[in-house]
């Protein structure tokens, strides 16, 4: 059920994705639907990731991932004061840089075209 909102349209919208509609039913059949349509999303997801590894120009965005480690990391040993939780995080900063530095980089290579 969408409960009327008195603001814009895009937030009666968002209403009506937070709530089921009223017809859905749990039957095995959606299940195994909805099942089937996860795991085809995750296929896809998988080989757009792997096409953005090979390609020249969407490869190094991966390094944002370092560089949110390590400032998520220095933000949480600054504000927080949390130690562990900033070295755990620059550790993983620390093994995503070599992992992504030596397989875009070896990946780019070999790469055909």
């Amino acid at each position: 059920m969408c409960w009327p909102l008195p603001a814009s349209r895009t937030n009666r919208s968002a209403c009506c994705w937070c709530l089921p509609p009223p017809n859905c039913r749990a039957t095995r059949q959606n299940r195994t639907r909805l099942r089937s349509h996860a795991e085809k999303a995750a296929h896809w997801r998988t080989r757009l990731a792997i096409a953005d590894l090979t390609d020249h120009l969407r490869s190094p965005g991966y390094f944002t991932f370092v560089a949110a480690c390590s400032v998520l990391g220095a933000q949480c040993l600054i504000v927080a004061g949390k130690l562990e939780l900033a070295v755990t995080l620059w550790v993983i900063g620390l093994l995503a840089w070599v992992f992504f530095t030596y397989l875009i980089f070896t990946v780019l290579t070999v790469k055909e075209n």
